[in-house]
């Protein structure tokens, strides 16, 4: 019966071998460098973007793209200049607003997509709940404020 021949490793002769004359520590090591890397050429901001929207909301680039175009680049709530692209430095960052009655938490089916909003009348609707009794309260809050000024 032939012996079984073990090759030590080149990095660490002390350890048992792992895979390619390393050892398992530092085989993990060289395996997660070379993933970063690859992910790291891979990765860019329109990839990143278009991952991001098809993942989490089920809509394509191209419909946010043709959204955010008919908006003419603004909220649909306070008017205010909007960005598509976080690299972009004007205006506020546009958010994909979905009805949460329907999908709760961040992703959405995509057949309950309501518009494009700017993160802050985004945050201001979760601070809410996006529950309309609570935002007409505190309208009337409002106005009654500034009526008696």
């Amino acid at each position: 019966m032939p012996s079984r021949v073990t090759h030590l490793p080149k990095c660490h002769p002390d350890r048992w071998p792992c895979v390619k004359g390393m050892c398992m520590p530092c085989y993990q090591r060289s395996t997660r460098n070379q993933n970063t890397e690859i992910r790291a050429k891979n990765r860019n901001a329109k990839s990143t973007r278009k991952i991001h929207i098809k993942c989490n909301y089920g809509l394509s680039v191209d419909f946010i793209d043709a959204i955010f175009n008919a908006q003419r680049g603004r909220c649909t709530i306070c008017d205010r200049v909007m960005r598509l692209l976080s690299s972009s430095r004007l205006g506020d960052a546009a958010c994909i607003d979905h009805d949460h009655q329907c999908c709760p938490g961040r992703k959405s089916c995509g057949l309950c997509f309501r518009g494009l909003i700017c993160s802050t009348c985004n945050k201001g609707l979760g601070y809410f709940d996006d529950d309309p009794i609570v935002l007409l309260k505190a309208i009337e809050y409002l106005l009654k404020i500034s009526f008696q000024e």
